[in-house]
């Protein structure tokens, strides 16, 4: 029957096992998600608001790179040009830019199509 000898490690091998899993540790502390998208400035007196109704449901939209709300729903924000979009998985992009005049309401309905 064959004996298994296990010996000590030497000590600059002690040394650079102890080292290289430091390193790991600290790259793993160093791998975060990313940071949440900052939340949109709130609207001024002469927001408009935008109505959004999806199919399916239970999107977020994103309004100017920002998350708004999840579908459907609704949302006030300042007049002007706006870019809407909607990113799901299995699904093909939307996008669609809308102009928002002061004290308006605006509804947007998408169908999003499957990307199979």
């Amino acid at each position: 029957m064959a004996r298994l000898v296990v010996s000590p490690l030497p000590a600059h091998r002690r040394g650079a096992i102890l080292l290289l899993l430091f390193a790991l540790a600290a790259t793993a502390a160093c791998t975060r998600a990313e940071a949440p998208a900052p939340a949109p400035p709130p609207p001024g007196p002469r927001a408009g608001t935008v109505r959004v109704e999806t199919q399916p449901p239970g999107l977020d939209l994103v309004a100017d790179g920002a998350v708004r709300c999840r579908t459907p729903c609704s949302f006030r924000i300042d007049p002007g040009l706006h870019r809407l979009s909607i990113h799901r998985s299995g699904y093909m992009p939307w996008q669609e830019s809308v102009e928002v005049r002061p004290g308006s309401e605006i509804t947007v309905s998408a169908a999003l199509v499957s990307s199979h």
